[in-house]
């Protein structure tokens, strides 16, 4: 059980959503950053957005979505729905 949020043309579990830069793991509860479809935390953007301009793979899991562009939201929206089982 638990919230699912919906982002970045993914849907994440709750405990799922947090930075993507190796070693990070921020829980995303009030802002984010999304580059090439996976979010970061503000102080990861930086690095994850270079990463990608060079044409280096983000060393992580990719969740499953249709958006591979960079996209940089700032207060981004989510919605979240409670599933139940």
């Amino acid at each position: 059980s638990g919230s699912i949020i919906s982002a970045l043309d993914a849907c994440f579990h709750e405990n799922c959503f947090v930075c993507f830069e190796p070693g990070c793991g921020q829980p995303l509860v009030d802002a984010f950053f999304g580059c090439q479809g996976l979010p970061y935390c503000p102080d990861h953007i930086e690095i994850a957005e270079d990463r990608a301009a060079a044409g280096i793979a983000t060393p992580t899991m990719r969740p499953s979505t249709t958006n591979t562009n960079t996209n940089t939201n700032t207060n981004a929206t989510t919605t979240t729905t409670t599933t139940t089982s």
